[in-house]
C-alpha cells in the first residue's frame, strides 16, 4: 500500500525526530556524530532552514527546526539519505539506517516551543546518560553554554542581577555606545563571535543571558518572559539609548521587547545566520 504523502511544513517551528531501524544504533564514535552535524548545517543552509536545537543519541536525535519558505521534508530527507549512505559506505552496511520517516511535529505556540526545547536538551538526563544537560556532548545546550566562555566577551564570570527571584547573569564590556546582543542558537555561534569583536573596540557590549541557560537560573516558560529579563539588564544599567542586536532566537526575543519598549531603542541590528 503506496504511503500517504506527507503535508508540507513552511513558515513554522518544527520538533523533528527520527530513530535507527529496529533500535539500531546511528552513532558509532565521535566521527559518527560530528559527520551528522557537519551535514545537519550543510542541509539547513541549502534548505533556508534555522536550527535551534538538537539531541543526537545513540538511536535516536531531536531537532528543533524553523522552516522558511521550503518544505522541511526537503530538508530532512536529504539530510538523512546523505548520512544512512555515509554510515553504509563507512561500516559495508546495507539496508536502513533509519526507522521508516522521520517524525514531525509543528510548535503551535512560544510556550510549546520552549517546551520541546527543555524537553530536547533534558533527553540524556531522562536516559541516565548524565546528571546535567551540559555535560552530554552531543547536543546544542553544551554549544549554547559555550558561547558564554568565549574570550572575546572580556569576562570569565558574568555580573547577575535578580528578577521574580531568579538570578539573570549578563557581561559588560568597552565604552561608548551601548549595543545589547542577544545570542542564537547553534551554528550562529561564528557569527555572533565575529560580531562581538568588530563591536568590542567602539562600544559598549552588553549580552544577556536568556533564562534557563549559561550561568542565569530559572527555566524560561515564554518569549515574553525572556523579553522581560533583557528588560531588567537594561534598566538595572540604565542603558537609554541603545542598540538592540538579536542572532537567530535572539531576533523574536528582540522583536517582544520591542513591542513594549520600543522608545529606548537607538536602533534594531538583525543578523539571519541562514
Amino acid at each position: 500500500m503506496p504511503r500517504r504523502p506527507r503535508g508540507l511544513i513552511v513558515q513554522a517551528f518544527v520538533h523533528v525526530a527520527a530513530r535507527g531501524n529496529r533500535g539500531f544504533p546511528l552513532y558509532l564514535n565521535q566521527r559518527d556524530f560530528e559527520s551528522f552535524l557537519s551535514q545537519l548545517e550543510r542541509y539547513a543552509a541549502v534548505g533556508s532552514v534555522r536550527v535551534h536545537a538538537y539531541c543526537l543519541m545513540t538511536n535516536h536525535l531531536h531537532l528543533l527546526l524553523e522552516a522558511g519558505e521550503t518544505p522541511i521534508s526537503k530538508c530532512m530527507q536529504s539530510l538523512l539519505a546523505r548520512y544512512a549512505e555515509y554510515v553504509n559506505r563507512r561500516y559495508q552496511y546495507r539496508g536502513h539506517l533509519f526507522g521508516g520517516r522521520f517524525w514531525s511535529k509543528v510548535c503551535p505556540s512560544d510556550e510549546y516551543f520552549l517546551a520541546v526545547l527543555r524537553y530536547i536538551h533534558r533527553n540524556p538526563i531522562l536516559a541516565g546518560l548524565v546528571t546535567k544537560a551540559e555535560e552530554y556532548p552531543w547536543s546544542s545546550h553544551r554549544v549554547y553554554l559555550g558561547r558564554w566562555r568565549t574570550k572575546q566577551t572580556g569576562r570569565d564570570q558574568p555580573m547577575k542581577i535578580v528578577r521574580d527571584g531568579v538570578e539573570i547573569s549578563y557581561k559588560d564590556e568597552g565604552e561608548g555606545l551601548p549595543v545589547v546582543l542577544l545570542h542564537g542558537f547553534p551554528f550562529s555561534g561564528r557569527m555572533w563571535n565575529r560580531q562581538i569583536a568588530a563591536l568590542a573596540p567602539s562600544h559598549r557590549v552588553i549580552t544577556p543571558d536568556f533564562r534557563g541557560f549559561g550561568d542565569s537560573g530559572g527555566v524560561p516558560s515564554t518569549v515574553e518572559q525572556l523579553a522581560g529579563d533583557v528588560e531588567a539588564v537594561v534598566e538595572h544599567l540604565e542603558l537609554e539609548p541603545f542598540v538592540l542586536g538579536g542572532f537567530s532566537m535572539g531576533g523574536y526575543v528582540a522583536f517582544r521587547y520591542l513591542a513594549e519598549h520600543a522608545d529606548r531603542v537607538h536602533a534594531l541590528m538583525l543578523l539571519d545566520t541562514r
